[in-house]
């Protein structure tokens, strides 16, 4: 069983690797660090002792995931009263955009999500800096 600590969105909207290439095959190494982008690594934790859980505490753990999940809407609208509204507009353009995801104004995009993303919304982890895309104004609007 694999966690990964700090993205909190799908792994279909950001196109991250599935859990089950966390393991390099050639050398069958687990590899830590799930993403890295700005000045942020995203790391995963290999839990292998998940499997020996009771299904009780399997479901505990999964319904604490799951309050966390339902809690960061609260955490995103406490920190900034639009994080909301930013964060779901940048999930709907990740999942529906239809131009060049190759693209270097998509990239710097795609990097720009992943920092609302990872600090739960529009304003630095640490710094409470607030951090602006990167692409073009044109490519943003």
């Amino acid at each position: 069983m694999l966690f990964s600590a700090g993205l909190l969105c799908s792994a279909e909207i950001m196109g991250a690797e599935p859990a089950a290439a966390a393991t390099n095959k050639a050398t069958n190494e687990f590899k830590v660090v799930a993403d890295q982008f700005a000045d942020i690594q995203v790391l995963r934790y290999n839990v292998p002792e998940f499997d020996q859980l009771s299904l009780q505490q399997k479901k505990l753990a999964y319904y604490l995931t799951q309050a966390g999940l339902e809690g960061r809407d609260i955490f995103y609208d406490q920190k900034y009263k639009h994080n909301l509204l930013v964060r779901k507009t940048i999930e709907a353009i990740l999942k529906s955009y239809s131009g060049d995801r190759n693209a270097d104004d998509f990239q710097k995009f795609l990097i720009y999500g992943k920092r609302v993303f990872f600090s739960n919304g529009i304003h630095h982890h640490y710094s409470n800096m607030k951090f602006v895309p990167e692409c073009r104004p044109e490519f943003f609007k």
